[in-house]
């Protein structure tokens, strides 16, 4: 089955995926479902918004700003410069202080969140 368009989901009467309207390059606003995200890193003033597929959209609105606007149940902050999508998260590698994410990935967690994020999310175990 493939996924269905915005268009689509309303016209059947499905519930819409959350979206977040961003600004691309070409100086147009789209919507762009959340789930596709796979983890929002701080660049200064701007936020690089990484996709399933490992490509990345620059958006000029700060990782602070950003997630104000999103449910903090999808996404949760693990550093000043990282959040991440809760539906990509393998585990927590707690030696490491870092989060396995199912892309491959591992992304740093802040020395002061650990406690939280160990809380939050599954730990990862290499027996």
């Amino acid at each position: 089955m493939y996924p269905l368009s915005m268009s689509d989901r309303a016209r059947f009467g499905v519930c819409p995926e959350p979206t977040l309207k961003l600004q691309f390059a070409d100086g147009h606003r789209r919507q762009v479902e959340l789930n596709r995200f796979v983890r929002f890193e701080a660049d200064s003033n701007y936020t690089n918004c990484i996709f399933q597929d490992g490509s990345r959209l620059l958006v000029s609105i700060t990782l602070g700003q950003l997630l104000t606007r999103i449910s903090p149940t999808e996404y949760i902050r693990i550093h000043s410069k990282h959040a991440i999508n809760r539906q990509y998260v393998a585990g927590v590698i707690p030696g490491k202080q870092v989060v396995r994410l199912i892309t491959g990935e591992d992304v740093v967690i802040a020395r002061r969140r650990m406690r939280e994020i160990l809380a939050e999310l599954p730990a990862l175990s290499f027996d």
